[in-house]
């Protein structure tokens, strides 16, 4: 009997950890997330130990009892196995309608956890009593026989979290590790029935029946992994799907349950594949990638004696493998990758298209370890450390933010070393992003941080023991190597000027940014509790991005970090790029020291200055029909199905809208167009929609703009016959902080004016707005 205790204790924790397992993919994997399921599995246990202890007591056959108990624990079982892949959907319904603030979203995550658990965990705590009341053999003997009982449960309880965590997950994954928990189950529930004092034909009906549901368990259903992996405890990809109504089912071309996360790779094309850990992407071949190549290149290239230095590196996680991909274009001695997780190695193979191969490099060493361990345990000291986690409000993670992890990584580099933390900006709240660089900045004498890429939420923190200057020179020696320079052009970053560009703060500004802010430790915890309170409010946090890259930005001064910068080309080619990234006031600061006649850099700083700066509303700016080419077309009438008189109407509005435009009553004109049918006005034309965009741009609504521009510049014959269209969508496009766009479109402008011999930037106003409003496209 205490053996059968032991074997339930034994799979009652393989049913906890397969559970946490599954639920960690569907309410995320923070502290209150564990926290959670680990509520619901004790509430369970201790309801159903109350419930069947009183009716134990009147129980004049227990091992029967206990044998049946045994069999709807596996009967309830598999209703949960059932619902696994539902969750997602569960989750969509309970939330549907709430304001979504974290009480409301922490208690529809409980419900969820109740959901799968409750119901078997009932059952599991009627184990308890049933037994006791088999084994104890009297009121004078039940202190001690209760004690040996429980002993032996625990035992089992531990021996079965271990194989749980080692052996079924990893071994035999989640869907058989139930299915072999279950047999357990059954197992237990054929030998109970068969030593039970019960008539032999109901002893094998019994036998029967657990044999009949162990085979018939074969047959369930497997689970669509797409649902079970699909990471809805991140809110702004729950909202999308309740907004649209679309559930997005990408083809899963990797799926692994590892010894510490689940780990599965998601094809959405041809060439765009995510990872992910526990539901949540930690890299991707689309907006992930400037992130992954400049995070393990920048601090290298910061480093004082590089491009000569022939770096040994370290990278705390493997992920897809394009950053240390991207790190082995430098010619580093060697790099050292430490990934806990086995099963991520081998889904980086569905990254080599992207990432270089990096496990073939035999400059690789791959160690399989925790980064922290790995940092504590060592004493090699590196010339550049990498630090690569995931979010911080992952349990288990959140410790590689805390001040004594980073005092670990500060000690494990050499005197000029570097060492950078990836660290997010999105779905965090400002005083946790401020906490994150406070304690960061508490640890190294001289911090720097840097964006992965214009109005990127990804941020790195670069620590070092001296002063790191962004040198010209330097720089230029390092895009000398083509390897390099190819690898950094992938990242959007095609000059030295455009590295110089991503810097976010500068040195000394870090401690000003975050001054006042707490430093998270190991004994506070501060981003492991707070954190996650982030994830499920980050609505209201997702303007502080704006913040960071707007106008009242007060900080990236780069005068003490700039060395090599001395002829008008150089600060050319500096303003381009400040400019490329929306950083207009940092442009027009250095802009003083270009001269316009310098050089081809120099040109074309001061021609985009000139082409970005504040407009009069009520200025020309550009004819949008040259004097060389036809005037525009009126808007025609495509299939759209007019009402009767409306043709009329429109073309009688269309000769006000002219005249509205010759006198620069632009807004006036607007509101004409605006009482058209919107599906009239996308089908009279591209010489009305150029017109219509323009209006638009015209009274300050750059979004709209661009959303009628962008098609537009997409049509080369159009473009070549309406080249204003580029000055227009260009500004437009810088307005809506679409920079890489604009200065593409803008730059076209340029060449278009030069080969025509025309200037191309419009002459000043003839005459002051009236209101005095202007089109001022910077951010």
């Amino acid at each position: 009997m205490l053996v059968a205790f032991a074997f339930s204790g034994a799979v009652a924790m393989v049913y906890q950890v397969i559970w946490s397992r599954v639920l960690s993919m569907n309410i995320g994997s923070s502290v209150y997330s564990f926290t959670l399921v680990l509520m619901a599995f004790l509430i369970g246990l201790a309801l159903g130990a109350a419930l069947v202890g009183r009716l134990s007591a009147r129980s004049r056959n227990p091992i029967a009892w206990l044998a049946l108990t045994h069999l709807v624990i596996v009967l309830l079982v598999g209703a949960s196995y059932l619902s696994i892949d539902k969750i997602p959907f569960i989750f969509l319904f309970l939330i549907r309608g709430e304001t979504l603030d974290a009480g409301s979203v922490l208690t529809s995550q409980f419900l969820l956890a109740l959901f799968v658990m409750l119901p078997a965990t009932l059952a599991m705590g009627g184990i308890f009593p049933l037994t006791i009341r088999i084994y104890a053999s009297g009121l004078e003997h039940v202190g001690k026989d209760v004690g040996s009982a429980y002993s032996i449960n625990t035992v089992g309880a531990i021996v079965g979290s271990f194989l749980a965590g080692f052996v079924v997950i990893p071994v035999l994954q989640l869907q058989p590790g139930h299915y072999a928990a279950v047999c357990i189950n059954l197992a237990i529930a054929a030998t109970l029935f068969w030593v039970a004092p019960l008539r032999a034909p109901v002893r094998l009906l019994g036998v029967a029946v657990a044999v009949s549901l162990a085979v018939s368990a074969l047959f369930l259903p497997r689970w669509n992994l797409n649902h079970v992996s699909a990471g809805l405890f991140r809110l702004s990809i729950a909202r999308d799907v309740l907004k649209t109504g679309k559930w997005q089912d990408p083809k899963l071309v990797f799926y692994r349950d590892g010894i510490s996360t689940t780990v599965s790779v998601e094809q959405w094309s041809k060439n765009h594949f995510s990872m992910k850990n526990n539901g949540k992407v930690d890299a991707s071949t689309g907006d992930d990638m400037p992130t992954q190549i400049t995070v393990g290149l920048l601090p290298i290239l910061l480093h004082p004696r590089a491009p000569e230095l022939q770096a040994k590196v370290a990278l705390i996680g493997l992920a897809s493998g394009v950053t240390a991909g991207s790190i082995l274009q430098y010619p580093v001695a060697r790099l050292d990758v430490v990934e806990l997780e086995p099963a991520i190695t081998y889904a980086s193979v569905f990254f080599e298209h992207v990432n270089n191969k990096p496990l073939a490099d035999r400059r690789l060493r791959l160690l399989s370890d925790d980064g922290r361990n790995f940092l504590q345990a060592g004493s090699e000291r590196y010339d550049v450390i990498v630090n690569e986690p995931s979010n911080p409000w992952i349990t288990g993670v959140s410790n590689l933010f805390t001040r004594e992890y980073f005092e670990t990584g500060r000690r494990r580099i050499a005197e000029d070393g570097i060492f950078c933390t990836w660290a997010q900006m999105y779905e965090i709240s400002p005083r946790h992003i401020k906490t994150i660089y406070r304690t960061f900045a508490s640890v190294f004498p001289y911090v720097y941080a840097f964006s992965a890429e214009a109005l990127s939420s990804d941020t790195f923190l670069i620590g070092a023991n001296r002063p790191l200057r962004l040198d010209l020179a330097r720089l230029r020696r390092a895009f000398a190597i083509p390897k390099l320079r190819r690898e950094l052009a992938r990242a959007k970053v095609h000059a030295p000027d455009d590295l110089v560009a991503l810097t976010l703060l500068g040195p000394g500004e870090v401690q000003a940014f975050a001054m006042g802010a707490p430093v998270n430790t190991d004994d506070n915890a501060l981003i492991e509790f707070g954190a996650p309170y982030d994830l499920y409010n980050h609505k209201k946090y997702d303007y502080y991005i704006s913040r960071l890259y707007g106008h009242n930005w007060i900080y990236g001064r780069l005068d003490a970090f700039l060395a090599g910068y001395r002829e008008s080309e150089d600060w050319g080619g500096l303003v381009r790029s400040l400019l490329a990234h929306g950083k207009h006031r940092e442009a027009a600061r250095y802009f003083t020291r270009v001269r316009a006649d310098a050089g081809p850099k120099s040109r074309r700083a001061a021609t985009l200055q000139g082409l970005l700066a504040s407009r009069e509303v009520a200025e020309e700016e550009v004819p949008l029909a040259g004097p060389d080419e036809p005037a525009l077309e009126p808007p025609r009438e495509g299939q759209t199905r007019l009402k009767p008189g409306e043709a009329e109407k429109i073309a009688r509005e269309y000769f006000l809208v002219e005249q509205r435009i010759r006198s620069r009553h632009y807004r006036a004109a607007l509101d004409l167009v605006e009482g058209w049918p919107e599906r009239f006005k996308e089908e009279a034309g591209s010489d009305f929609q150029l017109l219509w965009g323009f209006l638009v741009y015209k009274c300050l609504d750059f979004h709209a703009a661009v959303n009628i521009f962008e098609s537009l510049v997409e049509d080369r014959a159009l473009v070549r016959r309406r080249p204003a269209l580029l000055y227009y969508a260009g500004r437009a496009f810088y307005g809506n902080a679409d920079y890489a766009k604009a200065l593409a479109a803008l730059e076209e402008w340029v060449a278009v004016r030069e080969r025509k011999g025309l200037p191309a930037v419009p002459p000043p106003a003839t005459r002051p707005a009236a209101d005095g409003l202007q089109v001022d496209v910077r951010p």
